[in-house]
């Protein structure tokens, strides 16, 4: 299988390098679990959402150390990291919503290091 380079849509930003399959499935298993956390809970009402949701990364963060301790197969190991970077996902959503334009510090950053590059 060869790597799949994500698409941005209605992004003017290129990326330079190609994400692996295993990055592109990690990825849509992240956004698979993101849908999942908003049909269980409802859509995120991000104007409250920044002071609960750290707790709730660090106990999802505990849940993997558990796992590795517990030595849990693989499997579950995967969904516990899936949730984590869900709810990091979430988060991160929440800021963006929070303080527009935030993410083009990030984005800056990404040009200037040479990991994509804007498109015309």
């Amino acid at each position: 299988m060869s790597p799949i380079t994500p698409t941005y849509p209605g992004s003017r930003l290129a990326p330079r390098v190609a994400a692996s399959s295993a990055a592109c499935t990690a990825l849509n298993l992240i956004a698979l679990e993101r849908h999942a956390q908003e049909d269980e809970y409802g859509p995120s009402d991000y104007s409250d959402l920044l002071p609960v949701i750290f707790p709730v990364l660090i106990e999802e963060v505990g849940e993997v150390a558990t796992a590795m301790l517990d030595k849990e197969p693989p499997s579950a190991l995967l969904a516990e990291l899936i949730q984590v970077a869900a709810v990091a996902c979430q988060a991160a959503e929440a800021l963006i919503v929070e303080y527009p334009g935030l993410e083009l510090e990030l984005v800056a950053d990404y040009v200037e290091r040479g990991l994509c590059e804007r498109r015309s």
